[in-house]
C-alpha cells in the first residue's frame, strides 16, 4: 500500500504580491507623519522659547533703566542733600550780614544808619601815638568797643579824649578804660613802654 504523500510549499505566495511595499509605504508615511510632527512639536517650543527669551531681555532691559533711573534720583538726591548741608552752613553767615545790613540801615529814630555814622566816627579817629586793633560794634553801633594799643599812656587818653569827641553827636560815650603794659619782647625793644587798652 503506498501512501499518499502530501507536499507542502510554504514559499508559495498564497496572498498578494504587494504587500511588502505596502508595508514599507505605510511604515515611510507613519515615519515622515512622525517626523513632521515632531518638527512641528521642536518648531513650536523654539518659537516659545524665543518669545520667553525676548521677553525676559525686555523686562531686564526695564530693570537695568529703572535702575540707573534710581542711580540718577540717588545721585541728585545727594546732590540736594550737599547743597543742603552747604546752605545750612551758611545761614549764620547771612543772618548776620541781615542783621549788619538792617543796622546800616536806619536806626531806631529813623534818621540815617547809626551803625554807618559810627563807623564814619571811627574812622576819623588817628592819633600819632595809639592806634587801633580791633573794634566791636553791637546794637546796631549803639554799643561800641574799641581795642587797640599806644606809645604810653598819655597817648592812649589822648587817644580816648578824641575818640568820646568823635562819637558824641551820636549819643555814645566811651566811658570806661582799660590799660595794660604789653610784654616786650627781647626781639623787639621798639615795643617797651607799649601800652594795650580798650575803650568802651
Amino acid at each position: 500500500m503506498a501512501t499518499d504523500v502530501v507536499h507542502i510549499n510554504l514559499l508559495q505566495r498564497s496572498g498578494p504580491r504587494y504587500i511588502v511595499g505596502w508595508t514599507l509605504l505605510t511604515v515611510l508615511t507613519l515615519t515622515l507623519t512622525g517626523l513632521g510632527w515632531y518638527g512641528h512639536d521642536v518648531w513650536t517650543r523654539y518659537a516659545a522659547a524665543a518669545a520667553r527669551r525676548d521677553a525676559v531681555a525686555a523686562e531686564l532691559r526695564q530693570v537695568q533703566a529703572r535702575l540707573a533711573d534710581l542711580s540718577n534720583q540717588k545721585a541728585r538726591s545727594a546732590d540736594a542733600l550737599a547743597l543742603r548741608a552747604q546752605v545750612d552752613a551758611l545761614e549764620p553767615q547771612a543772618q548776620a550780614a541781615r542783621a549788619l545790613l538792617s543796622a546800616l540801615k536806619s536806626d531806631d529814630a529813623g534818621d540815617g544808619p547809626a551803625l554807618g555814622r559810627c563807623l564814619a566816627a571811627i574812622r576819623e579817629m588817628n592819633d600819632r601815638g595809639a592806634w587801633l586793633t580791633g573794634v566791636t560794634l553791637s546794637a546796631g553801633g549803639k554799643q561800641v568797643e574799641l581795642q587797640g594799643e599806644g606809645q604810653s599812656g598819655a597817648a592812649v587818653l589822648r587817644f580816648a579824649r578824641r575818640a568820646n569827641d568823635a562819637v558824641r553827636p551820636l549819643s555814645l560815650r566811651l566811658d570806661h578804660l582799660e590799660m595794660q603794659p604789653v610784654e616786650a619782647s627781647g626781639t623787639n625793644p621798639a615795643l617797651r613802654g607799649t601800652v594795650s587798652f580798650r575803650l568802651n
